[in-house]
């Protein structure tokens, strides 16, 4: 094997997390300690793209995307293409060491079982599509070195467990078309963020991409929480307040920047989102003392 990873951090008794950085065919696997055999293991893609077969079905997993495995049943960590670099990281676990060793979890409704019988029972393994959510949970684990790295490596951990407690018992079907749906829409995404002052259909992207437009919709809204438009247009109202406060450009300038020709409607829009008119808003945040923050 020519993975490289990370020697094994304990974050609990019965929970530690492993980090790797593949150049080669697969990840090397990793033991919690001496005295504690993991049971089941979450791998999360950051960068390139893993799979996992079992009994002739393969799950693909993207950047974002995440796994939940077994380890009882002997079934393989992901593996990655050989040509191609992957990073991210596994966290492996042993319920019941750890709600022995951890009140918070002991005193809750849930079972160590929790996971395995909600999501295990017909398959080693559960795929789930990355979304803002997951997202945000999984971003901070790969901060850079801090003293308060491991506080919060623990927190998000703690966190991640009680995500999966609420989540769908209906993983995301991670298929090789799946995957590539959710790879384009997050290259849309880029795409529509970093060019804010285009006006690009859904029907024209949709052709770009040799999507089918409902499709597109959908798998957007199933990874972002919110609909394509008004996710968008959320994005365009954020940048709109920040050149607000923090540039000198006029108020038509501004609108131009965010895809809005009509100064009045990119003013009926602003004020929909911040209750402010843009002059409004920019008096406001030119009117708070440069060493005050605000909240």
């Amino acid at each position: 094997m020519s993975a490289a990873t990370t020697p094994s951090v304990s974050l609990f008794p019965g929970a530690a997390l492993t980090y790797f950085n593949n150049e080669g065919p697969c990840l090397a696997p990793c033991l919690i300690t001496a005295d504690t055999t993991p049971t089941l293991a979450i791998t999360h893609c950051h960068k390139g793209q893993l799979s996992a077969s079992h009994a002739g079905k393969t799950l693909h997993l993207g950047p974002g995307d995440f796994l939940l495995q077994s380890l009882a049943a002997g079934t393989p960590l992901p593996s990655s293409d050989p040509s191609l670099p992957c990073e991210g990281l596994s966290l492996f676990l042993d319920p019941p060491t750890l709600f022995s060793s951890l009140p918070l979890l002991g005193k809750s409704a849930l079972s160590p079982s929790f996971l395995s019988d909600k999501f295990l029972t017909a398959s080693p393994f559960a795929a789930f599509a990355g979304n803002l959510h997951s997202d945000a949970l999984f971003t901070p684990f790969y901060a850079s070195e801090t003293r308060l790295r491991r506080p919060y490596q623990q927190l998000k951990a703690l966190e991640l467990l009680l995500f999966l407690a609420q989540k769908e018992t209906h993983p995301e079907a991670l298929t090789a078309t799946r995957a590539e749906q959710i790879r384009i829409v997050r290259e849309i995404h880029d795409l529509l963020t970093h060019n804010m002052d285009e006006r690009i259909t859904i029907d024209a992207l949709a052709h770009r991409y040799l999507m089918n437009p409902t499709t597109l919709k959908e798998t957007f809204k199933s990874i972002y929480g919110s609909p394509l438009a008004a996710h968008v247009k959320a994005h365009r109202m954020e940048l709109a307040a920040r050149l607000l406060t923090e540039s000198t450009l006029s108020v038509a300038a501004i609108a131009r920047r965010v895809g809005y020709e009509s100064q009045s409607r990119f003013t009926s829009a602003f004020k929909a989102q911040y209750h402010l008119s843009p002059s409004e808003y920019r008096k406001k945040g030119q009117s708070v003392p440069h060493d005050c923050e605000m909240l």
